[in-house]
């Protein structure tokens, strides 16, 4: 399971692509989804894990993205990779195939969360 730190309410940005800018806001996990609410604590949605989707990235310097297939203006940015693999683990089926096994070669979600994402033999290395 995640850390508890994931329980506690964590920064992110919330990108609007249109704009080229984003806003602070503050995100906490429930049985359902990503709550988000603004800074001042004013709710703004819900982001359900069975509809957030990661965006394709291989900077590891970077926050990582999530979207909603619906919306194609906004973004949610996190940069603690703890956080991602609480999302994660909460949403066995958020990382395509391909994906898992980008993030699986990059690290990221095995070294937050101590865990490696479900890899289909398909995508297994074959033997040489």
């Amino acid at each position: 399971m995640a850390s508890a730190a994931a329980h506690e309410p964590m920064s992110a940005i919330l990108f609007n692509r249109i704009r080229g800018s984003g806003r602070e806001v503050f995100i906490s996990l429930n049985e359902f989804g990503v709550e988000l609410t603004s800074s001042a604590g004013a709710p703004i949605a819900i982001w359900l894990y069975a509809a957030i989707r990661i965006v394709p990235n291989d900077a590891i310097d970077e926050p990582v993205a999530l979207r909603l297939p619906h919306d194609d203006i906004h973004e949610l940015q996190i940069a603690n990779l703890a956080w991602v693999a609480a999302i994660t683990e909460r949403s066995p089926d958020l990382l395509s195939a391909r994906r898992a096994a980008r993030w699986a070669k990059i690290g990221l979600i095995r070294s937050a969360s101590g865990t490696r994402p479900r890899q289909p033999s398909s995508l297994a290395p074959s033997p040489s």
